[in-house]
Parts: C-alpha cells; sequence; structure tokens
C-alpha cells in the first residue's frame, strides 16, 4: 500500500517537473531531473521504510520472545514451587509417618 503510494506519488510529482521542463525545450534535463528525483525518493522510501520494518519487527519479535521466556521461566517456577512444596510435604508426611509406626 504504501509503496504504491509512494510510486505513484514520485510518479506525478516527476511527471509535473518533467512537463514543466520539456515545454521548455530541455528534453534531457526533463530525462535527467525525473529519473533523478525518482530515483532518490525511490532509494530514500525504500531504506527508511525497509529500515524501520525490520528495526520494529525485531524489536517486536524480540519483546515477544522476551516475554515468552519470562512467561515460561516464572510458570517453570511456579510448578517447580509447587511442587517442591508438594513433595516437602509429602516427606515430611512419610518421615511422621515412619517415624511413629517404624520408629525409625
Amino acid at each position: 500500500m504504501e509503496s504504491s503510494f509512494t510510486f505513484f506519488t514520485t510518479f506525478f510529482i516527476a511527471l509535473i517537473f518533467g512537463d514543466f521542463f520539456f515545454t521548455t525545450g530541455f528534453f534531457f534535463t526533463t530525462f535527467f531531473f525525473t529519473a533523478f528525483f525518482f530515483a532518490i525518493l525511490f532509494f530514500a522510501t525504500f531504506f527508511f521504510a525497509t529500515f524501520f520494518v525490520f528495526f520494529f519487527a525485531t524489536f517486536l519479535t524480540c519483546l515477544t520472545f522476551f516475554v515468552l521466556a519470562f512467561a515460561f521461566f516464572f510458570a517453570f517456577a511456579m510448578v517447580l514451587g509447587i511442587n517442591l512444596i508438594v513433595l516437602d510435604s509429602v516427606d515430611r508426611n512419610l518421615r511422621f509417618y515412619l517415624l511413629i509406626h517404624f520408629n525409625l
């Protein structure tokens, strides 16, 4: 969407300037200016759009993995903590059971 908008905007601006230069009789200037203007605008737009897209995509990807890593870490820690509490409780109950019944 953005690239087609940039293309048509550049095309019409270059066409207006090109028509101005063509009517004054400078065909080479028309061609050179149109091509040069189009190339500058196209590559500048392409560079900045590509830079920002890759920057934000990389940033959001890293942020997503960062959040997921913390989520898995806290989930693992929570499950591990619950398991340790349960195992500790089982261990205490088992030791208490062995102490009472077998005097160990």
